[in-house]
C-alpha cells in the first residue's frame, strides 16, 4: 500500500493513493457511504488525478507504538478480539467481510479516552491470513506469566499458519474458547519456558516489569523523599530507582547459556548520595597532558527544560521510553495544559540516540520551529528546541 499521514486544520488522516479509487469498486461504496461502527471513518479524493482514501485517525493512537512498551494480559486481548469478531459481523451487513481488514498493528488504532478501537477496511485486497500480523505482535508483547493468554494467542497463530482455517473460523475459535474453554478441545499448553535452573531462579518467563515512573514524576523525585531537597537537585543518572535494577529477559537468558555477567553497575556520588547507573567503560585517557574532547552529548544532561516563566516542568529523557499527554493513567508524563492532548508525544531511546515521535496530536511537536506529521519520528540532540502544543522546551 502507498501510505502516508496528511493534516489538516483540526484532523490527521491515514492516507492511502490507489487508482482503482477511480473505478467505484461495490466495495469502496458501502466503506465510504456508510459509518460503519468499530472502522475509521473513510472517504474518497481525487487529486490532480489520483485516487485517494482518508481515513480520519484524529486524537487516536496506533496499536504499534501505544502497546509497545505494555505486557499485554487476557482481559487486553479478550477485548480487542470481542471488537474484532462484533465487527466483522457488522460489516457482512454492508457485504463487507473481515478479510479486507488489514490488521497490521501500525494501522490498528486506539481511544484512550473511549478505550475503543478502531480498524482500518481497505476495499481493494482479501486475504485470508489477515490476522497473523496482529498476532505475531501479541506474541512479542505478551505478558507471559498469564498462561491463558500465551496459550490462546500461541494457538490462533498455529491455527491460521498451517491453514487449518481462515480469519473468520479463528475468530469463531476464540468466542467458543471464551464462553467454554474446555469446548475447544485444547490439546497440550503452549509453553515457551526454559527449564528453572537453581543457579539462575526466574530466568523462564518475562517478569511483569514495574512501571518505570511508578510514584515518581519525571522531575526525577518521589513523592517519599526528603521535602528539603530542592527541586530538580536530585537527577535520576539512569532513571531506575535506587534497588538493585531486574534484568531483562535477554539477559537472563543469555547468562544462562553463556555464563556472561550481569552488567557492573557504576555507584555515581551526587550531593552527598550515590545512585546506580550502567558503566559504559571509560576511554584511554592520554598521558602527555593534552587535552581530551568530550562530545557535547556526552556531557548533557539529557533532560528537557521549560523555557517561559509559565513552563517550569523537566523531563528526564533518560527514562525513556515514555509517553506525554494530558490524560492521567494512560500518559506516564502528565502535563497539565490545554494544547496538549490527551496522548500527546512519545520519547524514544534507540541506539543511544533520543527520538521523539508525534501521537496525532491535535497542536503538533516541532523540533527547531518544523512541525512533525502525524506519528513522525524524529532524532532530537543537545541544544534542539522543542515544542509540545504551545509549550517550548530545550534539549540540554
Amino acid at each position: 500500500m502507498n501510505v502516508r499521514y496528511i493534516r489538516d486544520y483540526k484532523h490527521n488522516y491515514l492516507v492511502i493513493q490507489d487508482d482503482r479509487v477511480l473505478e467505484g469498486d461495490y466495495r469502496q461504496r458501502m466503506l465510504t457511504g456508510n459509518e460503519i461502527p468499530g472502522l475509521l471513518s473513510c472517504r474518497e479524493r481525487m487529486i490532480n488525478g489520483e485516487g485517494l482514501l482518508y481515513y480520519d485517525i484524529t486524537s487516536r493512537q496506533p496499536v504499534s507504538s501505544y502497546f509497545s512498551e505494555k505486557n499485554l494480559k487476557m482481559a487486553e486481548i479478550t477485548a480487542l478480539f470481542q471488537k474484532l469478531r462484533e465487527l466483522c459481523e457488522i460489516m457482512q451487513k454492508y457485504l463487507l467481510y473481515g478479510e479486507t481488514l488489514i490488521l497490521s498493528p501500525e494501522y490498528i488504532y486506539y481511544d484512550v479516552s473511549a478505550k475503543e478501537y478502531r480498524f482500518l477496511c481497505y476495499p481493494f485486497e482479501e486475504r485470508e491470513d489477515a490476522l497473523l500480523p496482529l498476532l505475531e505482535f501479541l506474541m512479542e508483547h505478551l505478558d507471559n506469566e498469564d498462561a491463558a493468554a500465551v496459550e490462546t494467542v500461541y494457538q490462533m497463530a498455529d491455527l491460521l499458519e498451517r491453514g487449518h482455517c481462515s480469519m473468520s473460523e479463528v475468530l469463531e475459535w476464540f468466542r467458543q474458547r471464551e464462553n467454554d474453554p474446555e469446548s475447544t478441545g485444547r490439546e497440550k499448553r503452549i509453553s515457551r519456558e526454559i527449564p528453572e535452573d537453581p543457579e539462575y531462579p526466574g530466568i523462564n518467563g518475562r517478569r511483569r516489569e514495574e512501571d518505570p515512573f511508578g510514584e515518581e514524576d519525571f522531575f526525577g523525585e518521589t513523592e517519599a523523599e526528603d521535602k528539603s531537597i530542592s527541586e530538580g537537585s536530585r537527577p535520576f543518572v539512569s532513571g531506575r530507582r535506587e534497588e538493585e535494577p531486574e534484568e531483562s529477559l535477554f539477559e537472563r537468558i543469555l547468562r544462562f547459556f553463556t555464563g556472561k555477567p550481569k552488567k557492573e553497575q557504576a555507584r555515581v556520588e551526587f550531593d552527598g548520595e550515590e545512585y546506580e547507573g550502567e558503566r559504559t567503560g571509560e576511554p584511554d585517557m592520554p598521558n602527555d597532558g593534552s587535552t581530551v574532547f568530550i562530545p557535547w552529548i556526552e556531557n548533557s544532561e539529557h533532560k528537557l527544560y521549560g523555557t517561559e516563566k509559565k513552563n517550569k516542568y523537566r523531563i528526564d529523557l533518560m527514562r525513556a521510553p515514555f509517553t506525554i499527554g494530558k490524560l492521567k493513567g494512560a500518559c506516564d508524563v502528565v502535563l497539565d495544559d490545554p494544547g496538549i492532548s490527551r496522548v500527546h508525544a512519545k520519547i524514544l531511546r534507540e541506539s543511544g540516540q533520543f527520538f521523539l515521535q508525534d501521537m496525532n496530536s491535535t497542536n503538533g511537536c516541532f523540533r527547531n520551529g518544523v512541525r512533525l506529521e502525524p506519528n513522525e519520528k524524529a532524532e532530537i540532540e543537545p541544544g534542539d528546541e522543542i515544542g509540545l502544543g504551545r509549550l517550548k522546551f530545550i534539549y540540554r
